[in-house]
């Protein structure tokens, strides 16, 4: 799934930058219930999303969230999370 690579990507730039309290935004809402434990959770980005002090992901519409789309289309073709922006 793309947006879960992307999210990956943004948790491992987050994490190379220092920061410590974020909120991801997506309007993948299955991802999100995942994450949230609100469904069957994919370990590895449960295990990833305990390195943060404090770390929220929220389900937003698909019109209200550009910066989710770059990511993940950047992410779907092996590029890199800063070359979204």
């Amino acid at each position: 799934m793309a947006k879960a690579t992307a999210v990956w990507a943004a948790m491992t730039v987050c994490l190379e930058e220092g920061l410590e309290r974020v909120m991801f935004e997506s309007d993948a809402q299955r991802l999100i219930q995942m994450i949230n434990k609100e469904c069957v959770v994919d370990a590895s980005l449960e295990f990833f999303a305990t390195k943060f002090n404090s770390i929220e992901f929220c389900y937003v519409s698909w019109d209200g969230n550009l910066a989710a789309h770059a990511m993940a289309y950047v992410a779907n073709r092996g590029g890199s999370f800063c070359e979204a922006f």
